[in-house]
């Protein structure tokens, strides 16, 4: 009765001899998978550095955004490499104003761009052969593009908009 016992238990993680093994075939996985997606010339990064990520954001209306963010995008189910990255942005939403904080290591500040599409769009961009940079945010409200205010301190990029 007792080995039926243990016949039926499921074997425990912890059970296993060797206890790293789970660890190490996940690894060769990995491994292989990244192998076959490099080599398979399924994209090219043209030497530049891939960069892709995600960030969680809680607006004011208490609505969960999530923004893709780097110079990796998916085109049709096959990712698309940019030549241009995506700086990392934060936007402040307040009653008045919005305040945009981007990331922009590495930059020189007179190849800033900040520019404006309309009254809803800002656009950052960096024209630079090491580190090119584009970004177009886009914001429901009206906003008073004539009075921005830019400063750039030690890679960090604030643009201050008042709403109209």
């Amino acid at each position: 009765m007792m080995d039926e016992d243990k016949k039926r238990r499921r074997k425990s993680f912890f059970d296993n001899d060797d206890f790293f093994f789970d660890f190490s075939e996940m690894d060769n996985m990995m491994n292989k998978m990244m192998s076959e997606l490099f080599e398979g010339k399924q994209f090219r990064s043209s030497g530049r550095p891939i960069i892709w990520g995600r960030t969680v954001r809680q607006g004011p209306n208490g609505k969960i955004r999530i923004e893709e963010f780097g110079n990796m995008k998916s085109r049709g189910g096959r990712p698309v490499i940019s030549e241009k990255r995506e700086p990392l942005v934060d936007v402040i939403n307040t009653e008045k104003d919005i305040t945009i904080t981007a990331e922009l290591p590495g930059v020189n500040e007179k190849n800033i761009k900040v520019e404006t599409k309309g009254a809803h769009t800002v656009i950052i961009s960096v024209d630079s052969k090491e580190k090119p940079y584009y970004k177009e945010l886009e914001f429901e409200e009206s906003l008073d593009m004539k009075n921005k205010k830019v400063n750039f301190n030690n890679g960090i990029l604030e643009i201050f908009l008042k709403k109209k």
